[in-house]
């Protein structure tokens, strides 16, 4: 069975009897993954993950990876190193060929995954890995499309600043989000020749860095 092969639903839907069968619930009703399974459910994940770039690389392929409905779920029961791993090859993937991130589920999974890996850098990573990863979200960030939504850009790059506030190189790509937006709400304003409060305040105070 490999992606090639099969529509996304047939996948999902395969994904979804997988994770029947190895999920076990707890008397709290916490589900968990047997852990002679973690290493299969991880094989099976990434074997969804090689077919897709046989398929060929591209953002709107990864996509359709992560917008499986079973896939973050087995995700999610993995051990912290393996999702760590696994979130390296998606993001490792999407890279090859990165452009813009319209779709907001994909947008989501992207960013989810991006903080897994924040969360794996510790006192003793290296400095280099520590880089790699920055470098990894940093795309992730400056791909993501809201269109002409600049509250909602600056609402993300807010949201992002507080989530990755342990790394100082996204930190500084935010900063240069912030004021590539700003300038672009002021173009905004020249080319329609307003002069409303409300630009005034986004460029103002909403865009402060």
């Amino acid at each position: 069975m490999t992606n090639v092969h099969f529509e996304t639903k047939h996948v999902d839907s395969l994904l979804g009897s997988i994770l029947q069968v190895v999920a076990v619930k707890d008397v709290q009703t916490t589900v968990t993954l047997r852990d002679d399974c973690k290493e299969k459910i991880l094989s099976i994940l990434q074997e969804v993950l090689k077919d897709d770039a046989q398929g060929g690389t591209s953002t709107s392929s990864v996509e359709r990876i992560t917008s499986l409905n079973n896939f973050l779920p087995l995700y999610d029961l993995l051990d912290n190193n393996q999702r760590v791993l696994l979130a390296k090859d998606v993001l490792g993937s999407w890279s090859r060929s990165p452009s813009k991130i319209t779709d907001t589920v994909a947008h989501n999974a992207f960013i989810y995954l991006a903080g897994v890996l924040a969360e794996s850098i510790n006192a003793l990573t290296i400095q280099d890995e520590t880089r790699q990863i920055s470098a990894s979200i940093c795309r992730v960030i400056e791909a993501a499309d809201f269109g002409d939504d600049l509250e909602r850009r600056l609402k993300f790059y807010t949201e992002c600043r507080g989530k990755f506030k342990r790394l100082e190189i996204v930190q500084v790509r935010l900063v240069h989000c912030v004021l590539r937006l700003a300038v672009e709400a002021r173009n905004q304003a020249v080319v329609t020749k307003s002069t409303s409060t409300r630009i005034r305040g986004f460029l103002q105070v909403r865009c402060c860095v």
